[in-house]
């Protein structure tokens, strides 16, 4: 199962660097975190929201908080 979760995850997002994190010992963890922490971040964009449909969709919902 673990190799099919894998090869989806390649194929989705084969251009990002996929960490895969094992906390059974500390070797894996520092591999992890060495990885993390050597990563180049992409800078995200800023998100454009749409507050009339965000507002709308809030809304929505809105008689089950009563």
């Amino acid at each position: 199962m673990v190799v099919e979760i894998k090869e989806t995850m390649r194929k989705k997002y084969g251009t990002k660097v996929l960490l895969y994190q094992n906390s059974f010992g500390e070797k894996n963890i520092l591999q992890w975190l060495h990885t993390l922490e050597n990563q180049i971040l992409e800078k995200p964009s800023s998100l454009q929201i749409d507050y009339d449909i965000y507002g709308e969709g809030e809304a929505k919902p809105a008689w089950y908080d009563r």
